[in-house]
């Protein structure tokens, strides 16, 4: 991602100093063309961020549920009980 948010940068970049030059219509196109591939990446950074997010409240459920059995694996062998 960070590559790909780079190459933005970089086609900006480009295209701000190409736009003198341009006739307006091909500026216009341009531009365009560039904000299609902003929202692309966008889209993409918030898919990924929502496949993380549900990622790790997935590992944080089974590690939280492991600890919960752990512990009262250890109370019980020690005959100490928690009600919850």
């Amino acid at each position: 991602m960070i590559k790909k948010r780079k190459k933005l940068e970089s086609q900006q970049a480009d295209l701000e100093k190409k736009a003198a030059g341009m006739s307006d219509t091909e500026r216009q196109d341009k531009q365009k063309e560039f904000q299609e591939k902003v929202q692309a990446f966008q889209k993409m950074v918030g898919q990924n961020q929502q496949e993380f997010n549900e990622l790790q409240a997935e590992y944080t459920k089974k590690v939280f549920n492991d600890m919960k059995k752990a512990i009262a694996n250890i109370g019980k062998g020690r005959q100490l009980y928690h009600y919850y």
